[in-house]
């Protein structure tokens, strides 16, 4: 245990705080070498140590609930308390917690001491030291982003070499090979009921439950030795892995793996058939809630209180039928005093307001600006892939040139497998980006042109249409419109607003589910 020398009543009291992260280890930062230095300073600068936090926790990730007991207790003293740390990136790594240390530093709360930095922040401190402690801040949060981009890169590497980096699905294990690198092997007990599932579940005889009886009786358990159950049985049956593929990126990509295959393609499809064609995990399909059918069914909003407008079916003696909305908020502090309107109403003032005014001469103008879109995007992909074409060829032949120099005895065989070693990933990270498909954007361009001709027959669409098919109509434009006073206030949302400024692609990007600054 580490003593720190106390000394008269008017010395400043101190708080050590050390840090670690399991990766820090193994970097010289040990919690026992940080106690070592923080106390051997608060021994020379005769600070008096009231407590000392010593511990595992990520300073990027999570709420860092230690950090905050720490800055409690710092709050709870009544005059100013030192902080002393071994160097900035033990107390930080990112901008988060600056705002807080920073308003405890200028009310003249706490002083920070940073050791290997020989800083000390205080209420007076110099602007060039708030920037020196910003700048090691900037430099803490740069090295986590390049951990982040090392691990995205290994990644992405192995993805491409086929390599499965997470837990192996039942009737596979993880194994360490002779290198100590992860591998996967095939368990042969597990993977010879699954074969036999499958094959079993194929001929559309069984449900998941007798599926998962059959698991039980043929002693298929999990890793742990506990009992399958019919989620594990269903992940089973739908994991393409089995059948030679990675599903990544959410489920939405599949990647070709090395590893052993389990079942063929046609096999895992005919399952997956069979599966569709029962609902959900195998279940059989229910009678669907068929709610009465409006065409204006969940589209409009209270202009008053903001709550969904309801519709309503009403029949009169004389056996005419109207339908009306209107809005049912009964809170008796804030009551709604929404009057009931009639659908057909609605229809005309969509059909003044907006269908009108939608000439063909207008849409193929908003088409003809996507369509050059269209062809930008095209030609920037064709680019961007003709770079990475130039690149591959120039990897290829800086391949061929190391080959001669260790031929020619010019480098030694380490260095050659170290520079063929890191060649061939740059090649494997190029291939990828280049058998990726290209972005989905165009194809959504085209659709919307599609829609924007469509546009020019909303009259006798939401005329001469099913109901049903009214409300889908409606939906698709996207009407964002809210009821008042027995009529539609006029907001439009996407595609109907291009038809009145002209489309860019940073007005085209976000509707169509893009982030502003992608490339094709």
């Amino acid at each position: 245990m580490y003593t720190c020398m106390i000394g008269k009543e008017n010395i400043l009291p101190a708080v050590i705080f050390c840090r670690i992260s399991s990766r820090d280890q193994e970097l010289g930062v040990s919690i026992e070498s940080q106690l070592a230095s923080t106390y051997e300073y608060c021994k020379r600068k005769n600070l008096t140590v009231i407590k000392e936090y010593a511990i595992t926790e990520s300073s990027v990730r999570g709420d860092r609930k230690q950090f905050k007991e720490m800055i409690a207790t710092v709050k709870a003293r009544k005059g100013k308390v030192a902080i002393v740390v071994n160097c900035v990136d033990r107390l930080q790594r990112s901008y988060k917690d600056s705002p807080e240390l920073d308003t405890l530093r200028r009310k003249g709360k706490i002083e920070v001491h940073f050791i290997k930095e020989n800083l000390i922040l205080h209420k007076d401190s110099s602007g060039m030291d708030i920037m020196f402690w910003n700048m090691s801040v900037l430099m803490a949060s740069s090295y986590v982003l390049q951990l982040a981009d090392n691990v995205k890169r290994s990644m992405r590497y192995n993805l491409s070499q086929g390599k499965w980096q997470h837990l192996a699905p039942l009737g596979y294990i993880n194994k360490q090979d002779k290198e100590g690198k992860s591998c996967i092997e095939t368990d042969e007990a597990r993977a010879k009921i699954i074969k036999k599932l499958f094959k079993e579940f194929a001929t559309g005889l069984f449900t998941i439950t007798d599926m998962t009886d059959k698991a039980k009786e043929y002693g298929l358990t999990q890793k742990k030795g506990t009992p399958v159950i019919r989620s594990t049985i269903h992940k089973i049956l739908t994991n393409p892995f089995y059948y030679g593929f990675m599903a990544v990126e959410h489920g939405n990509k599949l990647i070709p793996h090395r590893y052993e295959k389990l079942v063929s393609q046609q096999l895992f499809d005919k399952c997956q058939s069979i599966l569709r064609s029962r609902g959900k995990k195998g279940i059989k399909k229910k009678t669907p809630f068929n709610p009465k059918e409006f065409a204006f069914r969940g589209l409009l909003t209270c202009g008053t209180c903001g709550c969904t407008i309801t519709c309503e079916h009403h029949k009169k003696k004389s056996g005419k039928e109207f339908i009306y909305l209107k809005c049912h908020h009964t809170c008796p502090t804030r009551p709604c005093n929404e009057p009931a309107v009639n659908e057909k109403v609605l229809f005309q003032q969509l059909d003044e307001d907006i269908f009108q005014k939608i000439t063909p001469e207008r849409v193929e103008a908003v088409n003809a600006e996507i369509g050059k879109i269209i062809k930008s995007l095209d030609s920037d992909y064709k680019n961007i892939l003709a770079g990475l074409e130039k690149e591959k060829e120039k990897l290829e032949s800086n391949k061929s040139k190391l080959l001669d120099l260790i031929l020619d005895d010019v480098i030694s065989k380490d260095e050659y497998e170290f520079k063929l070693s890191k060649i061939n990933t740059e090649l494997a990270i190029i291939q990828s980006k280049i058998s990726e498909k290209p972005s989905d954007l165009t194809d959504k361009l085209k659709k919307l042109q599609h829609i924007n001709r469509v546009l020019i027959h909303s009259n006798e669409i939401l005329l001469g249409s099913k109901v049903c098919t009214k409300n889908a109509y409606l939906n698709i434009l996207c009407l964002n419109q809210q009821l008042s006073n027995g009529k539609l206030l006029k907001k439009v949302d996407f595609p109907l607003n291009l038809l009145t400024e002209k489309p860019t692609l940073s007005i085209l990007a976000a509707p169509l589910g893009f982030e502003p600054g992608f490339s094709p």
